[in-house]
């Protein structure tokens, strides 16, 4: 009896395994990305951590050490989670987003970009849109485009349903 081998590209997973595993990757790119090019700028990483939580809780966030930056890694990854699960369950209404997830993820990561940045972050304790030199807008855009979107599509496009087996 010959072993059945699956490359790459046949490989799929449950449901929850692959909802999970998009959170994770492209959490972990997402942040990867931001923490790296804040570096860049000088910027410890857990002032980063600490940013996402100044959503929640304002500048207070930056006086609260580790805890802070440990309820900005909360909440990014249950944001990232709240993106996947959207991008999942758009994809059962539209199949069509999985055959192309390069297309529709790309997509998807333009449009989380302009939420998070135009409707989240006004609406959160920072309370404006943050503004970005170009070569800094267009990281970020690519890190949400690519990291993001294309991550979650990706991602989305190997679960597979209850039942489902692979050949």
């Amino acid at each position: 009896m010959a072993a059945t081998v699956h490359s790459l590209e046949s490989r799929t997973w449950s449901v929850g395994v692959a909802l999970l595993l998009a959170t994770l990757v492209a959490g972990i790119l997402d942040i990867g990305y931001a923490i790296g090019s804040s570096a860049l700028r000088g910027i410890e990483p857990m002032v980063i951590w600490q940013s996402v939580a100044s959503g929640l809780i304002g500048k207070a966030t930056y006086e609260g050490g580790v805890k802070t930056a440990v309820l900005g890694g909360v909440l990014h990854f249950g944001m990232m989670a709240c993106f996947v699960l959207a991008f999942f369950l758009m994809s059962r209404r539209w199949p069509g987003l999985l055959e192309h997830p390069f297309l529709w993820g790309a997509l998807y990561g333009v449009g989380v970009f302009c939420v998070m940045n135009y409707i989240v972050v006004p609406l959160s304790a920072i309370g404006h849109t943050i503004q970005r030199p170009p070569l800094r807008f267009i990281g970020e855009m690519f890190s949400h485009v690519v990291f993001v979107g294309m991550t979650i599509a990706w991602f989305a496009s190997r679960a597979r349903s209850a039942g489902e087996r692979l050949a």
